[in-house]
């Protein structure tokens, strides 16, 4: 007997009976909007499992589509990459890790703590000159943040207020808002450890910035850099040792990967800035391995040699790859684009590829 393969194209109503003929409505609060059905089980202990099942369901009985999973906060998500129609989110236990021990956090909560002292030392400067008008005080006390890094000097301020707002999927990990100077007055900043090694995540695509790393990929295949499973020819196979592919990023690739694009910018990159003294309590130095601002070309220069573009084996799938599977894509400095993976030892290849 021939299994016959059943290959029913996928669309939110399927996607919905699926679920509906899995989990139980007793148990979990299941409704759709627009093209998305959101499960939020009784017991939040069960999400991961439900989010498991389902996309195994939704892989087993919609063969000829391909579906996307990720994890965003404490919410699991899969969706249909074939079609883009129709995605199921499941709601699932929230970590109970303190956010600190998160990549980087500390040293985020350090930048930001060390402006938040200095706002505060001039709002008790403020209270013991309670006499003299607003608007004489302002005229001499108010906090300027000036990063130095390799003899150049980069005044921020005068400052009103900084927000914290690293964690909400952004460039930026802080914003400060300023006195209005010039216009602007809102510098969003991303901030970096020393040894940070990820500038950006191409995993989703997007039209203008996917098609290079595609490219590269093909590349790859067509000169048997790495291969093709024989028994699936969309799962990509790497020689031993290696983890991935790598290639110099191009500089429209660092201006939106580094810097962001749309609402969604950091006007600075600040690595490892640390409080250096103050002169007075008005004026704070940091200093910094490296500052890089947006829009500024002799930035992208000195940035280029430093970002990288990987394609990697993993356990996820990349739209911007698709339909090709177990592949991601990351934007990545010249440390780790050479060092690899310590822990498994293996590395990137170079690709010499040129538009």
């Amino acid at each position: 007997m021939v299994n016959i393969i059943r290959r029913v194209p996928v669309d939110p109503y399927k996607i919905q009976g699926l679920v509906e003929k899995n989990v139980s409505k007793k148990d979990n609060l299941i409704y759709k909007k627009n093209e998305t059905i959101y499960i939020i089980p009784k017991d939040l202990n069960n999400g991961q499992y439900i989010h498991k099942l389902i996309y195994e369901k939704l892989v087993s009985e919609f063969p000829v589509s391909e579906f996307k999973e990720w994890t965003d906060g404490d919410i699991k998500k899969i969706r249909s990459v074939s079609n883009g129609k129709g995605g199921v989110y499941t709601q699932c236990l929230k970590k109970k890790n303190p956010s600190v021990l998160g990549a980087g956090r500390a040293y985020e909560l350090y930048f930001y703590s060390a402006i938040m002292d200095g706002l505060v030392d001039i709002k008790d400067l403020r209270k013991k000159w309670q006499d003299i008008p607003n608007s004489i005080f302002n005229m001499y006390n108010n906090l300027t943040v000036v990063v130095t890094s390799k003899s150049k000097r980069f005044p921020i301020g005068p400052i009103i207020s900084v927000d914290d707002v690293a964690g909400k999927n952004e460039k930026s990990d802080i914003t400060i808002t300023t006195l209005p100077k010039n216009g602007k007055n809102k510098f969003k900043i991303s901030l970096k450890q020393s040894n940070f090694f990820s500038w950006g995540s191409a995993g989703t695509f997007n039209q203008k910035h996917s098609a290079r790393a595609k490219k590269i990929l093909l590349q790859a295949i067509s000169q048997e850099i790495v291969s093709l499973d024989p028994n699936d020819e969309n799962r990509v196979i790497f020689p031993s040792g290696i983890m991935g592919l790598r290639c110099p990023a191009t500089d429209d690739e660092i201006n939106y990967y580094c810097f962001g694009s749309g609402d969604n910018t950091a006007d600075y990159i600040i690595i490892n800035a640390k409080k250096a003294k103050y002169d007075n309590p008005q004026l704070m130095h940091m200093e910094a391995e490296m500052v890089y601002r947006r829009g500024k070309q002799s930035d992208v220069n000195e940035l280029r040699p430093d970002v990288y573009l990987v394609v990697y084996e993993s356990k996820s799938n990349s739209t911007a790859l698709s339909p090709y599977k177990n592949l991601s894509v990351q934007f990545v400095n010249k440390k780790h684009a050479y060092d690899g993976d310590i822990k498994t030892k293996k590395k990137y290849t170079p690709i010499d590829f040129k538009d």
